[in-house]
């Protein structure tokens, strides 16, 4: 599993994060559709964190997720959503359902980030 101090830091500009969030969106789609050659405990948690972080899409157009640093952490979160649809495909269960608890644990800070950002100017 990729941790995000082994990625090099992504040549992100500020203002993209929504474009991240969006991918992972589209990977989450496919992950669903991929779901079911898992087994039911593991399909279940798959779907049931998907629906959890889906809690981000009304909020992507919100100040933060256009700040580099909020464009950073979507694309980091976009790139641990292509590892699980990648452990789905290639049949490795627990490194998906691993990946899923730390995507899971990155989006609900994200969101939470995201909701408190406020906007200062004085």
């Amino acid at each position: 599993m990729v941790e995000r101090s082994d990625i090099p830091h992504p040549k992100v500009v500020s203002g993209g994060g929504h474009i991240f969030i969006r991918e992972m969106l589209a990977v989450f789609k496919e992950i669903e559709e991929s779901s079911g050659s898992l087994s039911g405990e593991a399909s279940e948690k798959m779907k049931s964190g998907i629906k959890e972080m889906r809690a981000i899409e009304p909020i992507l157009q919100r100040a933060y997720v256009k700040t580099t640093a909020g464009s950073e952490t979507a694309w980091y979160c976009n790139e641990m959503a292509k590892e699980i649809k990648q452990a789905i495909q290639s049949g490795s269960e627990d490194e998906a359902v691993k990946t899923l608890e730390k995507l899971k644990g990155e989006v609900a800070e994200f969101i939470e980030i995201i909701q408190s950002y406020v906007i200062r100017m004085t």
